[in-house]
């Protein structure tokens, strides 16, 4: 959810972000208020329910000219790169609600070695192509850039969790 936040901070999108908690959760969960597809984050957006937070940044995206579905190849890069934050993220998570915490040291340096030694070499790989630009794909801000930032902030420098110290 984060990058959306950060795409409706910048274009000035009014939103209610309501964190979630695992009291709430269990309640929403127990009264089938989880929307559409059954999981977080909801967006309402005239009118319209939107769930899964890459489907929203696109459709955010395109909406406020941040995603341009018109370029197949940017849009394609752009695809890549939340598709692999998105995995990122989806271990980070598994880790921090699934895994026992004894093994999750263990996860974690899995975790650095792959996904995120993926996700960072993707991104990388990207700026280097791109060195003109101070913009993750092409000249202009995208939600690669929203994306990259979330991460970025919310894992790798996040002292208050436990993946800044082991990645």
């Amino acid at each position: 959810a984060y990058p959306l936040v950060l795409l409706c901070e910048y274009r000035s999108i009014n939103y209610v972000y309501e964190e979630i908690d695992s009291y709430s959760l269990r309640e929403r969960k127990d009264t089938g208020d989880m929307g559409e597809l059954g999981g977080f984050p909801i967006v309402y957006y005239w009118g319209e329910e939107m769930q899964e937070t890459s489907a929203v940044l696109r459709a955010l995206g395109a909406e406020h000219g941040l995603y341009n579905t018109n370029d197949w190849k940017k849009a394609g890069k752009i695809d890549m790169i939340v598709a692999s934050y998105t995995e990122c993220f989806n271990a980070c998570a598994e880790i921090m609600f699934s895994i026992p915490f004894d093994l999750r040291a263990t996860a974690l340096e899995l975790l650095s070695e792959g996904l995120l030694a993926k996700f960072l070499a993707i991104c990388e790989k990207e700026l280097e192509q791109n060195s003109y630009s101070r913009f993750i794909v092409g000249d202009t801000l995208t939600i690669a850039d929203f994306v990259l930032a979330a991460f970025y902030f919310n894992i790798l420098k996040n002292e208050k969790t436990p993946f800044a110290e082991a990645f």
